[in-house]
Order: structure tokens, then C-alpha cells, then sequence
């Protein structure tokens, strides 16, 4: 069996973004979580509780780097796990906005390089 990392089309980059999130189960307001990291056709959403199974459509309104605004993306939620006290979810984009997905894999690839050179 293939490793998750193995199965990825496009590396994760660490992306740390606030965000507001709503499934198609959800009743209700928006909850709060975090986008933990991104990859071009995909994200990880990190919440208190995400109530969602395998191909739930979610909506989330991330908020773009270093701005007071918020931009919404839809997607299918791929997995859900508990992990350290949180839930994890795996979401595939449906829809997002190109130039939006250039500015947030801009910012997580040079979160990536300042590490790097950090590292040497």
C-alpha cells in the first residue's frame, strides 16, 4: 500500500492562515479553524470539531496572507481525523480562484525557503 505522501499529486507547503469554514452538514454559522498547509490542488483544515465525512462539500473562507480579507474556496472534504485534541480534515478544491491560489502558494513557498536557509 502507498504511503499518503506517496499518493499526492503536488507537495504540501506549511501555510498557516486563518480561516471560517461551513460543510454541507453544518447547521448554522460559519466555525473557526485553520489552514495548516496547501498544495495546488488541496488543503489541510484544522478545527475544534469538523462535522464531515468523505466527500462532504465544504466552504472555506481563508483568509489571504498579510490582508484583512477573506476569500472563499470550495471544495470535497477527502478525509477527517482526531488528532492531538483537534479535528483534521483533508479537502480537495472544487473552486478557487487561480490568482488566489498563486498568492497563498507564493507565501507558503517562501515561508519554505526562509526554513531552509534557517537550516543550513
Amino acid at each position: 500500500m502507498k504511503s499518503v505522501e506517496e499518493r499526492r499529486r503536488y507537495p504540501r507547503f506549511e501555510a498557516p492562515l486563518s480561516a471560517e469554514f461551513k460543510t454541507a452538514r453544518s447547521v448554522g454559522d460559519y466555525a473557526l479553524g485553520m489552514v495548516r498547509d496547501f498544495s495546488r490542488n488541496g488543503c489541510r483544515l484544522i478545527a475544534k470539531g469538523i462535522d464531515a465525512n468523505r466527500n462532504t462539500p465544504v466552504e472555506i473562507k481563508l483568509q489571504m496572507p498579510d490582508q484583512d480579507c477573506f476569500v472563499s474556496i470550495w471544495g470535497d472534504v477527502l478525509w477527517v481525523k482526531d488528532i492531538e485534541g483537534s479535528a483534521q480534515a483533508g479537502v480537495e478544491f472544487k473552486s478557487i480562484d487561480p490568482g488566489v491560489k498563486w498568492e497563498v502558494l507564493e507565501y507558503a513557498y517562501d515561508r519554505w525557503r526562509q526554513k531552509q536557509r534557517q537550516a543550513v
